[in-house]
C-alpha cells in the first residue's frame, strides 16, 4: 500500500511538472511570436555616433573630459565589432577597428600619466586609420569597373 501511494504521488508530481514545463514553453513561444522582428544593429548610426564622440574627445578641455570621451568612443567601437559586415569585408573591418582600439588605449594610458597633449595627438591617429579603412568600403568607380579585368 505504501509503495502505491508513493508511486501515485510521484506520477501526479511528474504530470504537474510536465504541465508547468508545457505552460512555460507555450508562454515563451507566444512571446517570441509577438515580437518576431528583432531590430538589426545600425552600423551607420553607430559610426556617426563614433564620429561625434571622436570630435568631443579631440576638443576635450581637460584630462577628465578626455577620459570620459575615450571611454564612450571605445564602447561604441566595441559595439561596431558586433555588426554584420557585407561583401567579405569583415576581416579588414575588424582589423581596422582593433587598430583604432589600440590607439585609443594608448591615448588613455598617456592621459592617465598626465600627458594630456600627447594623448590628444595619439588620438588624431585614429582619424588617419578611419580614412585608411573607409577606403576599403568605397564602391569601385565606373572606370575601375569598365577597365578592370
Amino acid at each position: 500500500m505504501y509503495y502505491q501511494m508513493v508511486y501515485s504521488c510521484g506520477s501526479q508530481t511528474l504530470g504537474s511538472q510536465m504541465k508547468i514545463i508545457f505552460l512555460i514553453f507555450t508562454l515563451m513561444s507566444i512571446a517570441v511570436m509577438a515580437n518576431p522582428k528583432v531590430k538589426e544593429f545600425d552600423l551607420e548610426a553607430n559610426m556617426k555616433n563614433m564620429g561625434l564622440e571622436f570630435k568631443k574627445a579631440v576638443k576635450a578641455p581637460n584630462k577628465a573630459v578626455l577620459t570620459e570621451q575615450l571611454f564612450k568612443l571605445k564602447k561604441l567601437i566595441r559595439l561596431s565589432k558586433t555588426a554584420k559586415f557585407t561583401d567579405g569585408k569583415k576581416k579588414i573591418s575588424l582589423e581596422g577597428l582593433n587598430k583604432v582600439i589600440k590607439q585609443i588605449e594608448l591615448s588613455e594610458q598617456q592621459n592617465s600619466k598626465g600627458q594630456f597633449n600627447q594623448a590628444k595627438e595619439t588620438l588624431m591617429r585614429v582619424d588617419d586609420l578611419r580614412k585608411e579603412y573607409h577606403e576599403h568600403h568605397k564602391p569601385p568607380s565606373i572606370w575601375n569597373l569598365v577597365f578592370s579585368f
